[in-house]
């Protein structure tokens, strides 16, 4: 019996006490009731999308040129730019991104690298990285 009492006068216990001091709950009648009236300090940004400048120098070739598919994405691998592109041709396109993303990930034929964004504006070369040869 008590093996059963014990346990259960803490599970009672539990349940009736709350996580919250008394006084924390928000007042029912605090809550505003639209958009305008909510308060915010001055400096809160309500934005979770920017807009970026992208700008990818293209590299010169010989010969007939075929467009390849040009792929950026975010920082969860999410696509957020797809379309094919010439790649001796630059770049130029604005993207609207998640407001704390910080580089985009830039492939097109070999060439897969992570490039930052630097004051809404991502600025790098379709041109492949070289690996170093020691």
């Amino acid at each position: 019996m008590r093996s059963i009492l014990l346990p259960g006068i803490v599970l009672f216990l539990l349940t009736v006490s709350s996580c919250s001091k008394p006084g924390q709950k928000p007042d029912e009648n605090s809550r505003p009731e639209n958009f305008e009236d909510i308060e915010a300090s001055d400096n809160f940004d309500w934005n979770t999308f920017k807009h970026v400048e992208v700008t990818l120098t293209g590299f010169p070739a010989q010969g007939p040129q075929n467009p390849g598919v040009l792929i950026i994405r975010d920082d969860q691998n999410r696509v957020v730019y797809k379309g094919t592109h010439t790649a001796s041709e630059t770049f130029t396109h604005k993207l609207s991104v998640p407001a704390l993303l910080t580089a985009i990930r830039v492939q097109y034929g070999v060439t897969d690298k992570v490039i930052p964004i630097d004051h809404n504006t991502v600025n790098g070369s379709l041109l492949p990285q070289l690996p170093q040869v020691d």
